[in-house]
């Protein structure tokens, strides 16, 4: 919060010019809204400033892949989003959480049934909305390296190595492809989606723009292959009936998926 001050007398607060009282600064009995985050989240008040019983009503903007959990005023749980100012100052601090994971249980595995949306900001990362027919989606694209590196710092899960795709084909066992494919988004055949991975055809963005948006649904696994620059992908097409494996550069951004940790 940003306060101006004149011979030791308030005069402004956040840009919002204070009207005084002749000769004795500002009003009697205006009490001032002091808004704070704990991160992950801003929260913004209206009025910001008011006498005893005045409504306040709050707002809050959480940060992506985060929901609001909670306001404290003066330091005591808030019910609601609203209260009428104290006769006394208001210190209003919000509380945000981590959204709650998205997940499917196939097989003794359990996976996130979206793709990852984390940028970490160390690089590597793109995103891109897209539209599979049901809205616009913000998609990430992942190089293989931030892919590892993303998913090293989320507790309790990790990216999949190529043994973990294989064992969740084995349980499938048959129409892989579109048991785990989407019902809608894909140009030429949806799937079934059988047991809620929900397989969107993002694309894969190399050389600065997305390619095969509608087409393919690729995802990095974390199993080098021969040589450091290239690794191993697990890829659902457009027509394609199985979930198809190949090694590719680690440069080229794929979708994630992670794994519970077992």
């Amino acid at each position: 919060m940003k306060i101006a001050f004149k011979n030791s007398k308030i005069l402004m607060i956040n840009g919002r010019t204070l009207t005084p009282v002749p000769g004795i600064g500002p009003e009697p009995g205006l009490h001032y809204v002091y808004t704070s985050s704990e991160g992950h989240g801003s929260i913004s008040a209206s009025p910001m400033s008011g006498k005893k019983n005045t409504l306040i009503t709050l707002s809050n903007t959480p940060d992506q892949n985060y929901i609001f959990r909670k306001y404290t005023l003066n330091n005591v749980d808030l019910a609601g989003s609203s209260f009428l100012m104290p006769d006394e100052d208001a210190y209003v601090r919000g509380y945000f959480q981590p959204e709650p994971t998205p997940e499917v249980t196939i097989g003794q595995q359990v996976w996130m049934s979206k793709n990852l949306a984390i940028d970490d900001g160390q690089g590597g990362i793109y995103h891109e909305t897209v539209n599979y027919g049901r809205g616009d989606v913000v998609e990430y694209y992942y190089t293989q390296q931030a892919a590892v590196r993303v998913a090293s710092n989320i507790p309790g899960w990790h990216l999949p190595d190529d043994d973990e795709f294989w064992t969740l084909i084995q349980y499938i066992n048959s129409g892989i492809a579109n048991k785990l494919k989407s019902t809608y988004g894909w140009n030429t055949t949806n799937g079934t989606d059988l047991y809620g991975f929900c397989g969107l055809p993002a694309g894969v963005q190399f050389n600065s723009s997305v390619a095969d948006k509608g087409k393919i649904a690729g995802f990095w696994t974390s199993t080098q292959y021969q040589d450091e620059d290239h690794a191993f992908c697990r890829e659902l097409s457009d027509t394609g009936v199985a979930f198809s494996r190949y090694a590719t550069i680690k440069a080229r951004k794929f979708s994630v998926r992670l794994v519970k940790d077992s």
